[in-house]
């Protein structure tokens, strides 16, 4: 049998559940504002959303703490985002869509080894279940107010007089 080591420098990537996207000015747009604008492309997440940003460091922060399943409630994007951090991170995932998420979104989550709960007419039923299940032991809801929380991982510049717009597609 083969083992493979893993140095630091490749475990560090292995381990990054975002990636650091590029920040262009955006000539356009800043003529059309009269100010500097940039878009930050986190279009270029294994995601394809800055979503990944807040749910990753939440994901990564609850299997410090013993977490075993992660619980989201989402029509794509938020779901997406989890579904990549369990994989990443050996975690098992469900992600509970309301009826009106695409069949599309549905398989990429399957794909991606979600377990795909479809509950409700719109959101907020798929929500209600997603806090159900996460009552049991082991398991933590993964929420939409997670987004941010991504201790300055989303770096546009500090000053004023500049304009970012983040850069991003659905599933």
């Amino acid at each position: 049998t083969s083992v493979l080591f893993l140095c630091s420098p490749i475990r560090d990537l292995v381990m990054a559940l975002h990636i650091e996207t590029p920040l262009l000015l955006s000539e356009p747009l800043s003529k059309r504002w009269n100010c500097p604008v940039y878009l930050k492309l986190e279009n270029l997440q294994n995601s394809g959303t800055f979503k990944i940003r807040g749910i990753g460091h939440l994901c990564q922060k609850a299997v410090e703490t013993g977490c075993k399943r992660f619980i989201c409630s989402s029509g794509g994007n938020a779901g997406m985002a989890a579904a990549l951090a369990a994989r990443q991170l050996n975690r098992d995932v469900t992600i509970c869509v309301p009826e009106t998420t695409p069949s599309l979104v549905r398989e990429k989550l399957k794909d991606l080894g979600a377990e795909v709960v479809v509950h409700g007419s719109e959101w907020n039923g798929a929500d209600a279940l997603a806090r159900e299940k996460a009552k049991e032991p082991g398991n933590v809801h993964i929420t939409m107010s997670h987004l941010m929380q991504c201790d300055n991982n989303f770096p546009f510049s500090s000053e004023s007089h500049r304009f970012g717009v983040s850069c991003c597609f659905g599933p």
